[in-house]
């Protein structure tokens, strides 16, 4: 999730909301987030709700599943705070330069590692934690001659690996951290990481034509994923050697197919997709 999200703010920058234009930017993000947010999650609710062999049980009361965290929609929640968040920030002019982008990345990632963990609200403590890595997507658009020089990919790749050294050793019961210092470790393994995936990218045409669906893949996998895998069971199938790669394939292909189906609709490719 940090990396779709430093995408997120990625995308976001080609095409920031304009000064002189923030309803009509809120607005959209309203209809591309919050109408699948509502609709989605209600399917998938009853889904839940009907199917045997769902692996988590269902919340309760129901109306809870559009204020709180629910499942992998809580990203939308997080998301759209996000584009709150930086809505502000763009009409303050916050982030239109370098050293105040550094600034208010600085800020986020300290308010990420001292976030209330326990505030699920509208997915707050998400929030709180994707943040910086939205920022930093936005920072590799609009500076990145100056965001990955070789010093700072050097300073990138030291702070991955002893991040990755830590947590293996935290992971084998080597050593012990505190819940405080793991998510300090996670966070700067996290940015590190993602800045050198940025860094190091490279075009994958077949990966680039996934992408085009992959708001559909994140709405509609799960019930790809969980159907593959509970027909495969009742078939006598349980080896994850097997569950695996069925499951991937299906929560690739079966999203995509639904996409290009609901997209032939006004009415479903909007109350689903949040599209025009």
């Amino acid at each position: 999730m940090p990396l779709f999200t430093t995408i997120s703010g990625y995308v976001y920058a080609l095409r920031p909301v304009r000064v002189d234009a923030v309803a009509k930017f809120l607005r959209g993000k309203a209809r591309r987030l919050l109408l699948p947010l509502v609709t989605v999650s209600t399917i998938h609710y009853l889904l839940r709700l009907i199917t045997p062999g769902t692996n988590l049980a269902v919340p309760e009361p129901w109306w809870r599943i559009y204020f709180f965290s629910f499942d992998h929609f809580w990203f939308l929640q997080a998301l759209l705070l996000i584009f709150l968040l930086v809505t502000v920030l763009e009409v303050l002019e916050l982030i239109d330069r370098p050293r105040n982008t550094a600034i208010v990345l600085l800020i986020l990632i300290v308010l990420a590692i001292i976030r209330p963990a326990s505030t699920t609200f509208f997915s707050l403590n998400s929030s709180f934690r994707l943040a910086p890595f939205f920022i930093l997507g936005l920072g590799f658009y609009r500076f990145g001659d100056c965001v990955l020089t070789r010093d700072r990919v050097w300073l990138a790749w030291t702070m991955a690996i002893v991040g990755v050294l830590a947590q293996q050793l935290v992971w084998f019961n080597v050593v012990e951290l505190t819940a405080r210092l793991a998510l300090v470790t996670s966070i700067l393994t996290g940015v590190a990481g993602v800045a050198l995936l940025f860094h190091y990218r490279r075009a994958v045409g077949p990966l680039a034509w996934l992408g085009r669906y992959a708001y559909g893949i994140y709405l509609f996998h799960v019930w790809a994923t969980a159907g593959s895998r509970i027909m495969l069971q009742r078939l006598g199938v349980e080896a994850n050697a097997a569950l695996f790669p069925v499951a991937l394939l299906a929560g690739l292909a079966v999203p995509v197919l639904m996409e290009l189906v609901i997209r032939r609709s006004v009415l479903l490719r909007r109350a689903l997709l949040g599209l025009r």
